[in-house]
């Protein structure tokens, strides 16, 4: 009689647990997915726990088949109903970044579209030929450099006077080397033999 007490009582707990996973709380609504996921592994682990508990208890009841199959249908339905709301947040989540997505691709598309318009909009700027300027020559073009004053005579002269001292210095300098090398090179040269001694007749 205890036993079957107390199978009751867990099978109590588990359909309690049970329709609270199958029909969160308003304020559940409002949470991150984050949250809900967590509570739905939370949700997840219990019915297991219930289910290995109740498991126990079938195995002191007279009818312990029967008992462990009514364990398994509650245990099967609850996971269900928690794959179903698992299910639910991820067609949340993917419903989301899809509009993100086309909220991102939608100002792109704007952000071009006001470029495009700016470009329209802005004046254009006159084109000039090439050849304009060709048959436009520029002021510095036609500039005529002004005739070279012809240098004075006494300038002249002077000029003309360092040209011949620095000529004349030049050749000076020139004939003193060479007469400097004439003289080494006579220096440097060996003295001449002495001529051999000339033998006197002998007498007839």
């Amino acid at each position: 009689m205890r036993a079957q007490l107390a199978g009751c009582l867990i099978s109590c707990a588990v359909a309690v647990a049970t329709f609270g996973a199958a029909f969160p709380s308003r304020g559940a609504t409002g949470d991150s997915d984050k949250a809900q996921r967590e509570r739905l592994s939370a949700e997840r682990r219990q019915v297991e726990r219930d289910f290995a508990e109740q498991e126990r208890e079938c195995s002191q009841r007279f009818l312990v088949t029967a008992c462990v199959d009514t364990a398994k249908t509650q245990r099967r339905d609850a996971l269900k109903r928690l794959s179903t709301r698992e299910a639910a947040l991820d067609d949340a989540e993917r419903t989301r970044r899809a509009a993100a997505r086309q909220q991102r691709i939608d100002a792109k598309q704007a952000r071009q579209a006001r470029d495009r318009e700016e470009r329209a909009s802005a004046p254009l700027i006159p084109f000039e030929p090439a050849s304009a300027a060709i048959r436009t020559p520029t002021r510095a073009a036609t500039h005529t450099p002004a005739p070279a004053r012809p240098l004075d005579t006494a300038q002249r002269r002077a000029d003309e006077q360092r040209s011949r001292t620095e000529y004349e210095n030049r050749q000076s300098q020139v004939k003193a080397r060479q007469e400097a090398a004439a003289q080494r090179a006579a220096s440097r040269k060996p003295p001449a033999a002495p001529l051999p001694p000339v033998e006197s007749a002998s007498a007839p």
